[in-house]
């Protein structure tokens, strides 16, 4: 059983990979503020997957290839640093979260599709009816602010997101998908910023539909 646990580290407490009950737990440095280009597969023994990559002789066969290490290098300190004690703070960054969940949920046609509990600190998630989440980036650009429609994953993918079909959050809505990751580096000014655009961004997206 494999848990896909990228999301979790530096975000919530995790003192033994056992937590997890899994016989494979994968995680990204990316993630909790270590270098892109590293991630880590914990396999519980006796376990032994089949390569991934033929060729050498790396990781016990598993994988040919040089390996990053400096990449390597950066998670290890990053594990060390911030994932005993999560880097992203609930404390100082659940209340912006929350912040914008109310923005979203004040204006007509749009819709929160983050859940309200067992959820990330960091992420808000919403979506607009009849408008395009490339419509709703580009109008954020303009007022520089930055945010995602779906995940990376799907960059460039013109469908609604599987993922919010599966929440059932109506198929009218999927395609509008915006996402906002907060930073331990956001501020309360910057959330604030975007509250106060928001109901012209959303003016400007619908006008004409």
């Amino acid at each position: 059983f494999h848990t896909d646990a990228v999301q979790w580290f530096g975000k919530e407490s995790v003192n033994d990979i056992g937590v997890f009950c899994a016989d494979l737990v994968s995680i990204c440095a990316h993630k909790f503020h270590g270098p892109k280009g590293a991630g880590a597969l914990y396999i519980r023994s006796p376990l032994q997957p089949h390569a991934i990559v033929l060729g050498g002789s790396h990781e016990n066969e598993r994988r040919a290839g040089t390996e990053n290490l400096p990449a390597i290098a950066g998670l290890v300190s990053a594990s060390e640093l911030f994932i005993p004690t999560p880097i992203f703070d609930r404390a100082y960054l659940e209340p912006l979260s929350r912040s914008l969940d109310a923005a979203w949920q004040s204006l007509p046609k749009c819709h929160l599709v983050s859940p309200t509990t067992n959820r990330l600190c960091n992420t808000v998630a919403a979506a607009v009816e009849g408008v395009d989440g490339i419509t709703l980036l580009a109008n954020l650009d303009l007022e520089g602010i930055c945010a995602s429609s779906g995940s990376a994953c799907a960059a460039g993918s013109l469908e609604p997101s599987h993922v919010i079909r599966a929440l059932n959050a109506g198929l009218e809505t999927t395609a509008s998908l915006v996402r906002f990751s907060l930073g331990r580096g956001t501020t309360r000014e910057e959330v604030d910023q975007v509250i106060s655009v928001l109901p012209e961004v959303i003016s400007r997206s619908t006008s004409g539909r």
